[in-house]
């Protein structure tokens, strides 16, 4: 696993430090590392050297600054290095990882508090700017947004230009996890000041060649600043994806046929039971529908607009042979069922709707599908005993373990109810009561099944709600019939009184 490290230190002269940043590197076996506001003299530069990076090549921008501002080492068992550029306020390299991914350039970087004096780094990005992947990563000194600092006030001017060179070299944040807030003043009260100024960011080429890449901001221990560790992680695709079922499937002119062929197969046993095996047989008929005529319905969308264009260009090269006007209007309307499909594919998977009527917005859902999946997706985690865990079968335990506590565990201690409290509060009259026992009807049932948005996740099953609304002219009686069965006998089989839990990052830097 490939490790960046970028950490403002505040000063490395102390043995307890250096320690510190020593062990925080042994520890994480980080390979490529960025100390700033290291505040060593040149002449003592190798004193830090043997006691941090000991067998590890080692520069500094010393001869930019007298002030040890910015030290970069790397491991040649992990890393390739060749400094490219250096500044008072960077060291730009080009890092080329052993573990044979592909090479790209790392820009660490530490500002200067004044705003004026900042402007030479932002005009220096600019001019540093590559289509090649690139990451900027360090301290910043200023924040990018209102809210990324709380206890002072913050200057327009600063966010404006930060944010502009960024937005200039397409640079976005890198997923984050961990201290939300990045610095803190080590003040008590209204005196505590809380800022975001230490980033990870990556252009478009670096994020598309390190998809499973992820900041973990840890504890600051000693320091000001938090270190910023960057781990690209072995990509894993996650095997065999499920079936879920997606509401273009209802375009195909036979999905009817199909899914009335799957449902005809007799069963014998319970409403619930024959329900269940229908949906199996809907299921295997689905995929192999899927295979036949949506296996990569971008690439049919994109078939179905270039024939669309050829037989219009056709017909006005013969304008007089009816041939081509037959074709052009063929092709229209073909190219018209595959971008709905399309369309309807990129909407469910992107659990977004249309922004506004005419308006397909399809490179907002594909860019909402790769941030949802990049988003929820969970690489590193503090367990119960507060260590980290950043290995996949780490990970998964963690959950496991803190699930079997939650949900697998029972309190002897639990405080019984006291009824004579209830009594004092609002409690269920008769006419109450005869509304909660009163027969469940099929027209409930519908409803409460047509109120659950197509969007929402399915269950283990793979059929969402836009299965059932697509196809409730087939499979709505026998439906109602299993679940007030369900309902009527008190019943319910362990196929279906299951689930999957899925665990979806809330909040940013969660950890």
């Amino acid at each position: 696993m490939d490790r960046v490290l970028a950490w403002n230190v505040r000063g490395l002269n102390s043995i307890q430090k250096q320690n510190e940043v020593n062990h925080f590197i042994q520890k994480y076996a980080v390979g490529l590392v960025g100390l700033l506001e290291y505040k060593v003299k040149l002449s003592n530069l190798g004193k830090l050297y043997q006691k941090v990076f000991v067998n590890w090549c080692f520069t500094s921008n010393s001869s930019y600054h007298s002030g040890g501002r910015i030290v970069v080492a790397w491991k040649v068992g992990c890393f390739t290095v060749n400094i490219v550029a250096a500044s008072s306020q960077f060291v730009h390299c080009h890092v080329t990882p052993v573990s044979g991914r592909k090479p790209f350039y790392c820009t660490f970087v530490y500002a200067f508090n004044d705003a004026g004096m900042r402007q030479d780094l932002w005009r220096d990005l600019l001019l540093l700017n590559t289509q090649e992947p690139w990451i900027v990563c360090g301290d910043f000194n200023c924040v990018m947004a209102l809210d990324k600092r709380i206890g002072a006030p913050i200057r327009h001017r600063d966010i404006v230009d930060v944010s502009n060179c960024m937005h200039a070299c397409g640079m976005e944040d890198i997923k984050c996890v961990g201290n939300i807030f990045t610095w803190n003043n080590k003040q008590q009260g209204n005196n505590m000041v809380f800022s975001i100024i230490d980033r990870f960011l990556a252009n478009h080429a670096w994020q598309t060649c390190f998809p499973v890449a992820e900041v973990c901001f840890m504890p600051e221990g000693l320091f000001d600043h938090s270190p910023g560790l960057l781990s690209v992680y072995p990509r894993d695709d996650g095997g065999k994806k499920p079936f879920k079922y997606f509401t273009m499937g209802k375009s195909s002119p036979v999905f009817s046929e199909i899914v009335q062929q799957a449902w005809n197969t007799q069963f014998i046993g319970t409403k619930m039971f024959i329900l269940i095996n229908k949906l199996k047989k809907v299921k295997l008929a689905l995929k192999e529908l899927n295979k036949v005529g949506f296996t990569d319905i971008q690439a049919a969308d994109l078939r179905a607009y270039q024939t669309m264009v050829s037989a219009q260009t056709a017909m006005h090269n013969n304008p007089s042979d009816q041939s081509f006007a037959d074709a052009k209007l063929i092709a229209i309307q073909d190219y018209k069922e595959k971008h709905n499909a399309y369309l309807a594919f990129l909407s469910q998977k992107a659990k977004l709707s249309w922004l506004k009527d005419g308006d397909e917005n399809t490179s907002l859902f594909h860019q909402s599908i790769k941030t949802r999946k990049l988003q929820n997706q969970v690489y590193s985690i503090y367990d119960m005993q507060g260590e980290w865990k950043d290995t996949a079968d780490g990970v998964s335990q963690t959950f496991l373990d803190y699930y079997k506590v939650l949900l697998g565990s029972t309190s002897d201690n639990r405080t019984p109810v006291n009824k004579e409290v209830v009594q004092q509060g609002p409690v269920c009259l008769d006419h109450h009561k005869a509304i909660l026992n009163a027969p469940y009807t099929a027209d409930e049932v519908k409803k409460a099944l047509f109120s659950i948005p197509g969007i929402k996740a399915p269950g283990p099953d793979g059929f969402g709600s836009y299965f059932y609304k697509d196809a409730w002219h087939i499979v709505g009686d026998e439906v109602i019939a299993a679940i007030l069965d369900m309902l009527q006998q008190g019943r319910i089989l362990k196929e279906v009184n299951h689930t999957v839990i899925t665990l979806i990052p809330k909040t940013k830097g969660c950890e």
